[in-house]
């Protein structure tokens, strides 16, 4: 931020009378070495403060008067430049010129340190929190998934209380159940991250309580599709003639697959071992691990006349039993194909990304509420055609998919422009003779009519009008993986421009809100925050 003209720069001058003469006064390189915020625009011809042109607009106790010499005018008269009294030494001594000042230094070790800047430390403590919040359940979270996978039951005849007044130099006086006990055996080898969460934590935050074991257990348990089948999909995707295509290729039942293949290797061809099968043999237990998977997908490979040293890669989600290291579906395939590079789904892992929105709970509460309206109208003609008669034509209400995020996003972009809508169908509604159906409408509409819930639906929408392009180009036929990337880049440059300016982005989102909410005669208020007082009794009434 130099402010020294060049050498070859002619210093200008200005004419002033002088008892009746005309004197000409010089400016001097030497005023720009004194006063490092002076500088000189060719542009304008005049002096300016480019700390203040930058950083200050606005001047006086208030921040209300507008200022004029050496910011949004050039100063072109120099017969009073020096001295006490001198335009320079005033505009040097003036408030606001010391705390652009001070604006511009900060301004510029922030520049030159990014890593300083304030929404940066903010991140970066942030993730400090999250990864140190993760280090903390890690522990807890294995030794849980250790015990279920034994079978050995977590807890014994007590389980609560301080973790550590039942032992004595790391030896129990009490037997607390294999849980408790696996814990401490972790900390005793070397597990200071466990030890420091449990010491230095509120007893009500140690996470080893029965509530969250069964919170994380249920965590941690098997799930099947909306139609309780454990399948799978194979899709092949392979260069044809210079173009990549991609086709599915069929859903497998993997219990049923592998049933089957147990009974084939089992009887063969041979009718005749019918007899010498054991009725255990055929009744076993179909468990699905990475290496049944794997060896499920190899053998449809091998059925369609596929030569497995031409698969170069492997895309799978992310869950472990797909990608672990020791007995992973893909750590299977590519002992087969042993030029297969795994690539994980970016379109699955952007749907899991996206699903942890439900965690706010105004989130989850509106996708909640949402579900019934939708259920409400569904499960009766009777009412869907009140709600058709008054959209009159426009889009029809989407159910909101309980495998397909993509399927989400639509349905809560037409919700959103819908709720004009539905509100007035379930005016209508509640208005029926009909018990069940206007005490329910009445119900949702209280619900449907508050300002937490169409906030919650506009941001939802926000944030979903930005993931929701991206989650369909992901599963185009088209694209490859720079593509794909790219795609990701966007969105986290979108999303960390939404937070960087949450301020402009919520509000707009607010006013939004609040001319929706004027038009639906719906009331804009804050929501309570503060529980009900328990600790003292009531003012007494005057």
């Amino acid at each position: 931020m130099d402010n020294l003209p060049e050498n070859d720069f002619i210093l200008p001058f200005s004419v002033h009378i002088k008892k009746g003469k005309e004197e000409k006064r010089y400016l001097n390189k030497s005023y720009f070495e004194k006063y490092k915020w002076l500088t000189f625009s060719k542009t304008m011809s005049g002096l300016y403060c480019k700390f203040c042109v930058l950083f200050g607009h606005k001047g006086g106790r208030y921040k209300t008067i507008t200022l004029s010499k050496f910011v949004s005018k050039p100063l072109k008269k120099y017969s009073k430049l020096l001295g006490k009294d001198g335009d320079l030494e005033v505009h040097s001594k003036n408030i606001y010129h010391i705390n652009c000042v001070q604006v511009a230094d900060d301004f510029m070790k922030t520049f030159n340190n990014p890593q300083k800047e304030v929404i940066n430390l903010i991140n970066s403590e942030r993730m400090k929190q999250i990864t140190e919040n993760r280090n903390r359940l890690k522990p807890i979270v294995e030794s849980i998934i250790f015990l279920g996978r034994q079978n050995i039951p977590l807890r014994g005849h007590r389980d609560n209380g301080d973790f550590f007044e039942n032992y004595n130099e790391g030896h129990s006086i009490v037997n607390q159940g294999n849980f408790r006990e696996l814990l401490n055996y972790r900390i005793k080898a070397g597990d200071l991250a466990l030890e420091n969460h449990l010491k230095t934590t509120h007893s009500k935050a140690t996470y080893i309580s029965p509530v969250i074991q069964n919170e994380l257990i249920d965590c941690c348990k098997s799930t099947t599709d909306i139609s309780h089948t454990s399948q799978m999909s194979l899709v092949l995707r392979y260069l044809c003639k210079g173009v990549v295509k991609e086709n599915f290729v069929c859903f497998i039942d993997c219990h049923a697959y592998a049933y089957n293949e147990k009974c084939t290797t089992l009887i063969g061809d041979d009718e005749d071992k019918n007899d010498n099968i054991n009725e255990k043999d055929i009744n076993f237990e179909p468990k699905l691990n990475g290496d049944t998977l794997g060896e499920i997908v190899i053998s449809l490979l091998k059925n369609y006349g596929l030569d497995l040293q031409y698969c170069v890669g492997v895309g799978t989600d992310g869950c472990s039993v797909m990608v672990s290291e020791v007995r992973g579906a893909v750590k299977k395939i590519q002992s087969y194909a042993k030029n297969a590079v795994h690539s994980p789904c970016s379109n699955h892992s952007l749907n899991l990304s996206i699903s942890k929105s439900s965690t706010v709970q105004s989130i989850r509460n509106s996708v909640g509420l949402m579900k019934e309206i939708l259920q409400f109208f569904n499960c009766s003609s009777k009412r869907n055609f009140v709600l058709k008669t008054i959209l009159n034509g426009q889009q029809r209400l989407l159910s909101l998919c309980e495998t397909r995020w993509t399927e989400r996003h639509d349905s809560v972009m037409v919700f959103k422009t819908s709720i004009p809508y539905i509100i007035k169908s379930l005016t209508k509604i509640s208005e029926w003779q009909e018990s069940d159906s206007s005490s329910k409408a009445r119900t949702l509409l209280t619900a449907l009519c508050s300002c937490e819930f169409i906030i919650a639906i506009h941001s939802l929408a926000n944030i979903l009008c930005v993931t929701a392009p991206v989650s369909r180009i992901l599963q185009g036929l088209n694209y490859d993986i720079l593509n794909a990337k790219n795609c990701i880049d966007d969105i986290i440059f979108n999303l960390e421009n939404k937070r960087t300016n949450c301020l402009v982005i919520f509000g707009d989102i607010y006013q939004e809100c609040v001319l929706l909410m004027n038009e639906m005669d719906i009331e804009v208020k804050i929501p309570r925050l503060s529980k009900y007082q328990t600790k003292r009794s009531n003012h007494p009434k005057t």
